[in-house]
């Protein structure tokens, strides 16, 4: 079984932005981040129109891995990650 989380993707700056890109470029770096929880990211999700963008993902994850074990991960400088187990 699954069960759905939420992760709320802000970049720290422009140059982030740049490093990090956007759509499956991001994902790609969010499947490496959290590549030990098996979580898989789509390569669409929403964003907003604010430069830079926030985007928010909708994933589903084993029922086992807890939202407290997915905000444990290390996030590296340049993205700030909020990860809640709310829909949206």
């Amino acid at each position: 079984m699954t069960k759905d989380v939420t992760f709320n993707v802000h970049y720290s700056d422009d140059l982030s932005h740049t490093y990090y890109g956007d759509g499956k470029e991001l994902a790609q770096h969010l499947r490496d981040i959290y590549k030990d929880q098996h979580i898989d990211f789509p390569d669409d999700f929403e964003s907003t129109l604010t430069y830079p963008p926030v985007h928010y993902l909708q994933v589903n994850v084993p029922d086992e891995l807890e939202v407290e074990e997915i905000q444990r991960v290390e996030v590296p400088p340049g993205l700030n990650i909020m990860v809640t187990d709310i829909k949206l």
